[in-house]
């Protein structure tokens, strides 16, 4: 908790510092989905003064949607992440990060692996680094999750999120651009688009590769709608 603390620590003095008198905070999926979500709502609320709303999924993609909507330059055309959106794969990453750390001798935490699960480089690089140490490999211990992942798609399939394909017929029914931003690097997008059969829905896909910086910078949501 301690990395989280200090932050929201940091946050609450800047407030402080330019007179900000009201603000709202929200908890997101990260904290809705661990284990120990709620101790950690109630540490930041005692220790910080910041008292967090945990808020629903469908709440979560509706503000999601608003900013999109608000802030980027496009009209009739909609932007769908990859993995957890389209595809039911997030889960795995949040099994399959600790098991990798493990293996070189790491202990990654529920919490922490649920923090990776959209960030991209150069901010993952970093991050863990300053987890475990600037001696820290992480190419090695990310290809060995990458490895995990790839034998459990090839044995078991991979899963659509409920309504999908509903949702992506309706929008092509009503003429509006659909296309994906992901993390995820091309040549496994694709491969997992084709197992599920939506290889042809999209008219664009960006992934991290593409541009500088990868999630949560807003690069490939820019190259999206250039």
């Amino acid at each position: 908790f301690r990395i989280t603390l200090d932050t929201l620590h940091n946050f609450a003095q800047m407030c402080h510092l330019y007179h900000v008198d009201k603000t709202i905070a929200v908890a997101t999926a990260a904290i809705r989905n661990s284990d120990n979500g709620r101790e950690l709502v109630d540490r930041i609320a005692q220790e910080v003064g910041i008292q967090l709303h945990i808020i629903s999924g469908n709440t979560e993609a509706y503000i999601s949607y608003l900013g999109v909507i608000n802030t980027l330059n496009i009209k009739d055309g909609i932007i769908f992440d990859l993995d957890g959106t389209l595809i039911d794969t997030e889960k795995l990453y949040r099994k399959y990060w600790p098991m990798a750390f493990a293996d070189y001798g790491y202990e990654l935490s529920d919490e922490r692996a649920l923090m990776l699960r959209s960030l991209g480089r150069p901010f993952s690089p970093i991050l863990m680094k300053e987890w475990f140490g600037e001696d820290f490999d992480y190419d090695k211990v990310r290809q060995r999750r990458k490895e995990y992942i790839e034998d459990y798609v090839n044995k078991n399939g991979i899963e659509l999120r409920p309504g999908v394909i509903t949702l992506l017929d309706r929008l092509k029914s009503d003429g509006i651009t659909t296309a994906i931003a992901t993390a995820t690097d091309l040549e496994r997008t694709s491969k997992y688009l084709q197992m599920v059969g939506l290889e042809n829905e999209f008219e664009h896909i960006i992934c991290a590769t593409m541009v500088k910086q990868g999630k949560p910078a807003p690069d490939i949501y820019d190259f999206a709608v250039t």
